[in-house]
């Protein structure tokens, strides 16, 4: 027997439940942006492949466009897609881009299809354009600084993936115009920019899949891997741009390294009070200490769990071994206190056992 100085006295301190939850919501921090944090992410994809004047691009840009919007969606993008899209159209959608990117952490413009430079100026050609006319190609095509003006002021974050320019002789009647697009001139701030091929040069139609065109293909082929950063993306789709074409090809980009490093295609979402609960309880359930279910029932008192936490807690309080919860503490859930007397000295009970005087 002990006497009432020695009676068992349970944990009532919740610090060490604390630091559990402390750990654990840290843990969540690192390994999980939430929707939130992330903020909203919007993408306006373009396929042209069906062009009525210009020689036909076959099926590729509408795969491509089909292929980066479903890859797009998976990362948390909101994705308007146009396939084989005319000047109007073109128009319309980067108006209604611009809108939907103010305000945005991220907005992302694709195209796939023809793109012409004339005079140092880049433009994404639409399927029913003629280009019969250096003028015909600048009233007709679409302007890239079009598309970098309803990006300006808009998002944190610009990004703009342009694989055009497929190797085409479109440009060869024309007196001013040449091959491939010509480096962007002064782009928004926080924007950058990707083209198929570099400056000058023209682009393979096809990858290595045959399904996409060949810098398509990288991209798709950067979206499954490990480094899912902007830098990491645009490096492995170079890398499969170059090894695709035995180096005749290399994509350019053109934009801030600190930008392309911190954004991440990979996004999560909060997993939500449910699952907190559940991993707040996974880590405490095989605890000794009943202070760790005295403080999950402080924090969810209407939880899941809660019978089963009254139950490690009266196990423990009724073995009396001093705040132990488990069942290995050789504790038994039959033990009951001493009865009492007005001349009985106090008594407590203790777990069953040995124990050196």
């Amino acid at each position: 027997m002990r006497s009432k100085s020695d009676k068992p006295r349970f944990i009532t301190s919740n610090w060490l439940a604390v630091l559990r939850q402390i750990g654990l919501l840290l843990c969540l921090a690192l390994l999980t942006q939430t929707a939130s944090a992330a903020g909203r992410r919007v993408a306006l994809v373009v396929g042209n492949s069906n062009y009525t004047a210009i020689s036909n691009l076959g099926n590729n840009p509408r795969n491509d466009a089909d292929d980066i919007t479903r890859a797009l969606q998976g990362f948390g993008f909101t994705v308007t897609t146009l396939k084989d899209a005319t000047r109007r159209d073109l128009n319309s959608a980067l108006e209604a881009f611009g809108r939907d990117a103010s305000g945005s952490e991220a907005a992302l413009f694709y195209f796939a299809g023809h793109g012409m430079q004339i005079r140092g100026d880049n433009y994404l050609m639409p399927v029913n354009a003629t280009a019969e006319s250096e003028a015909a190609v600048r009233d007709e095509g679409v302007g890239l600084s079009r598309v970098l003006d309803e990006l300006e002021g808009s998002a944190a974050i610009k990004i703009v993936l342009i694989d055009a320019c497929r190797d085409n002789p479109i440009t060869g009647k024309f007196r001013t115009a040449q091959r491939g697009l010509a480096p962007p001139a002064a782009p928004p701030s926080g924007t950058v920019i990707a083209f198929a091929a570099e400056p000058g040069k023209t682009a393979a139609n096809t990858g290595g899949n045959g399904r996409n065109g060949v810098f398509t293909a990288g991209l798709l082929t950067a979206f499954k891997g490990q480094d899912l950063s902007l830098d990491g993306v645009l490096t492995v789709a170079s890398e499969e741009v170059e090894a695709n074409t035995r180096r005749a090809q290399t994509p350019y980009v053109n934009g801030p390294k600190t930008v392309q490093k911190k954004f991440h295609f990979r996004v999560q979402v909060d997993p939500g009070p449910a699952a907190t609960e559940a991993q707040f309880w996974d880590s405490i359930k095989t605890s000794d200490d009943v202070a760790d279910f005295e403080e999950y029932k402080r924090q969810y008192p209407q939880g899941r769990f809660v019978g089963l936490a009254d139950n490690r807690i009266r196990r423990a309080r009724a073995a009396g071994s001093g705040g132990s919860a488990g069942a290995g503490s050789g504790a038994s859930s039959d033990v009951k206190p001493p009865p009492t007397c007005a001349d009985c000295p106090e008594m407590v009970s203790i777990a069953p056992g040995s124990f050196t005087m």
